[in-house]
């Protein structure tokens, strides 16, 4: 076989396992741009914490976010205002993660988010602060699945509570590779 033949020999078997992994991508996340409101997401609404609002707006190309208008108390802690999801698919320990998601905001310096087990420790797949700015940034996330978890042991959780502004999420995707 000569060189040539070597090299698209190796070409093509090389964009077939490009491309078997692309499409082994599955996003875990139900929901992620909001079409069907808050469906899916738990976001406290009970309790003693009353100083915050949602909003689902429409931002165009199909796509729609959720808006939180917060006014931070001095006693809150960051996780009390959260917005999270369970994760209703099992995964294996090691599985490569990547976390993405879409957010701007004003008068809120950062967030947190992690994916993490349901129970304490709390043990994070993926954890992160995120910078917030007032233009649309795309946020991406990688990590490994830290143990063994079954369908509903684990979830995505975003901590806002760190100061009194807006805060708008969008775009949410959970993937495996």
């Amino acid at each position: 076989m000569n060189l040539t033949k070597k090299m698209k020999a190796v070409a093509t078997a090389l964009s077939i396992t490009v491309a078997s992994f692309a499409v082994g991508a599955e996003d875990l996340i139900k929901n992620g741009n909001f079409a069907d409101g808050t469906n899916s997401w738990s976001i406290p609404g009970d309790g003693k914490w009353k100083n915050f609002k949602t909003e689902i707006v429409d931002i165009g190309d199909g796509f729609k976010s959720i808006k939180f208008k917060i006014e931070k108390k001095e006693e809150m802690k960051p996780w009390a205002l959260n917005m999270r999801q369970f994760i209703a698919k099992p995964v294996k320990k090691g599985t490569p993660l990547v976390l993405s998601f879409k957010i701007k905001g004003t008068g809120i310096e950062k967030i947190f988010c992690a994916v993490e087990e349901n129970k304490a420790p709390y043990i994070q797949s993926i954890k992160s602060d995120i910078k917030i700015i007032t233009d649309w940034q795309t946020i991406k996330l990688e990590g490994v699945a830290a143990d063994d978890y079954e369908a509903g042991a684990w979830k995505i959780a975003f901590n806002l509570a760190y100061g009194t502004g807006e805060i708008e999420l969008s775009d949410i995707k959970l993937e495996t590779k």
